[in-house]
């Protein structure tokens, strides 16, 4: 356990949110253009919002059976291919609405399945003593993305334009693979009370851990 590893994976996803961030911020700019109306991109946020919270406790067993580092590298590569498919689609001219929902749905998908698997990860890289720099740098990683990001999206858009930005996105993953693909994060074991558990029964598990304690729930 080092803040050495951390910090590269850190670095690494900071950039791949930022990349992200600058796509999230022209999408809404090409639907705006595009319709005129506002509900548009409103069931956009639906669509990358829903499947996520909805697949999330799923997505927490499914990090706790198989290797972390793998899961993340897996969804940062589909959320890369998704982003080649809108280069693409928009270089052929035929990007279309339709696309838009179904791509932030998928990103919705794999983002449930990367985000549980960075979170447990940070107890197995970090030591006990640095757990709250460590949750402090990720609070500032997300901050960071949400101020810079718009600001960014602002100024690439006219220099760049959308095809651009999505192509400095399309980089950015390969900070956040690359960083994975330098580290190694460690697989705990499953204790033994938990081996014998299907998927259906950590869900209750967990429920029932929360329902007990009302401080959390």
């Amino acid at each position: 356990k080092d803040m050495k590893t951390f910090f590269t994976i850190w670095v690494g996803q900071l950039i791949s949110m930022l990349g992200s961030g600058l796509t999230n911020f022209a999408l809404a700019v090409w639907i705006y253009d595009r319709t005129k109306q506002a509900t548009p991109f409103a069931i956009t946020v639906l669509l990358g919002t829903i499947p996520r919270v909805l697949l999330l406790p799923v997505a927490g067993s499914i990090a706790d059976r198989f290797n972390r580092r793998f899961i993340m590298i897996a969804a940062d590569t589909l959320n890369a291919l998704l982003t080649l498919i809108i280069f693409l689609l928009l270089g052929a001219g035929n990007l279309q609405i339709w696309h838009i929902y179904i791509i932030a749905m998928l990103e919705s998908v794999f983002s449930a399945f990367q985000e549980p698997a960075f979170s447990a990860s940070i107890s197995t890289i970090v030591p006990k003593e640095k757990l709250g720099s460590a949750n402090g740098m990720i609070q500032m990683r997300e901050a960071l993305s949400t101020v810079i990001t718009p600001i960014l999206a602002g100024i690439l858009f006219v220099a760049i334009g959308f095809n651009g930005i999505i192509m400095i996105d399309f980089v950015t993953f390969f900070f956040a693979v690359g960083a994975l693909l330098l580290v190694r994060i460690p697989q705990p074991e499953r204790m033994p009370e938990h081996k014998d558990k299907n998927i259906w029964q950590d869900m209750k598990f967990g429920w029932s851990y929360l329902s007990e304690r009302k401080g959390l729930l």
